[in-house]
């Protein structure tokens, strides 16, 4: 089970899902939420993060990253889960490419599940849904 976890994984996020799939027998199944788009494309923040650590400079939070090949690069406007200095958010995903990612990483039979008030999964956004994802 992993609950609005994988948007704050540093990329490359593929593998996340391949170390998910990892922890499951055939036929087992991951419980996974993220906040998601319906947009085409997820929208990677840092997406040559290598080298990174967070500086605060006149009470703004900065994102300082080394990138692989000696570049440095500085982000501001950083959104965080939990108020600010808690969880950095690396990407906003798209539906699709969570589907993909999941697929690539040898799930199956990959659902959303939408409310069942009876096992108390209510949902008052289009945003961030449980998926059922079966390991081959």
């Amino acid at each position: 089970m992993s609950i609005d976890v994988f948007e704050h994984v540093p990329p490359p996020v593929y593998r996340a899902f391949e170390g998910a799939a990892s922890l499951l027998k055939s036929g087992g199944i991951l419980v996974l939420s993220v906040p998601y788009t319906l947009e085409e494309k997820t929208v990677e923040h840092f997406p040559d993060l290598f080298d990174y650590r967070i500086a605060e400079h006149g009470g703004v939070k900065y994102l300082i990253n080394k990138r692989r090949d000696g570049r440095l690069e500085m982000f501001d406007e950083l959104s965080f889960h939990g108020g600010a200095g808690m969880t950095l958010e690396m990407r906003l995903f798209a539906r699709a490419d969570i589907e993909r990612l999941l697929g690539d990483a040898g799930f199956y039979d990959v659902r959303i599940i939408d409310n069942v008030p009876e096992y108390g999964i209510i949902y008052d956004n289009e945003c961030s849904h449980t998926f059922l994802a079966r390991r081959t």
